[in-house]
């Protein structure tokens, strides 16, 4: 049995294939390697990309979505049961469900709904009904303290687009001010 060498790796031949087919399921993947005069990692790997499972180092599942095959390491297969693309997918999926938006988690201290039905379930601004989000008034006691102010006076309902609007806004008008007091403080320190 002459094996071809190809750079540090040694092709099989179709001998050595034949013999691991026969010899796979009956004898180890150490056995196997000392019949050939390889490595069982050598065995292993050979087994793996054939999908030959062998000392159990590879099953073959089929995806529960698509139907495709996919061969894995046995010691995940009981938590495997889809192909790649369809666990990204599914994985998408399970994110978005356990994580919906922000001002749902919190409901706002059970008060979205009486500040929607307050406001008519409309946008305040454009009178919209698609898109709604509670927004706080006094956005201070949102971001600056540990327990932001959830009552009804410090609440209204906006359409996604004007809110966006509106910080968007904000933002801009925070940035003029610290223009104008940077511009302010430089007039002052060259007088």
């Amino acid at each position: 049995m002459t094996k071809k060498k190809t750079g540090y790796k040694t092709e099989w031949t179709d001998e050595e294939i034949a013999i691991l087919r026969e010899y796979a399921g009956k004898e180890s993947s150490y056995e196997i390697g000392k019949r050939l005069g390889r490595t069982y990692q050598s065995v292993q790997g050979k087994a793996f990309r054939m999908g030959i499972s062998l000392d159990g180092y590879s099953t073959i599942i089929t995806c529960i979505d698509c139907g495709r095959k996919r061969k894995v390491s046995p010691y995940i297969t009981h938590a495997v049961q889809r192909c790649k693309n369809c666990q990204t997918v599914r994985d998408k999926q399970i994110r978005a469900e356990k994580q919906p938006e922000r001002a749902d988690i919190r409901d706002f201290e059970g008060n979205k709904h009486l500040v929607l039905e307050r406001d008519g379930f409309q946008c305040r601004l454009c009178g919209d009904r698609e898109n709604l989000v509670i927004h706080h008034i006094n956005e201070k006691s949102y971001h600056n303290c540990d327990v932001p102010d959830n009552s009804l006076d410090n609440l209204t309902t906006l359409c996604k687009s004007c809110h966006s609007s509106y910080h968007s806004r904000k933002r801009a008008k925070e940035n003029r001010i610290k223009e104008d007091d940077f511009n302010y403080e430089s007039q002052a320190l060259s007088h």
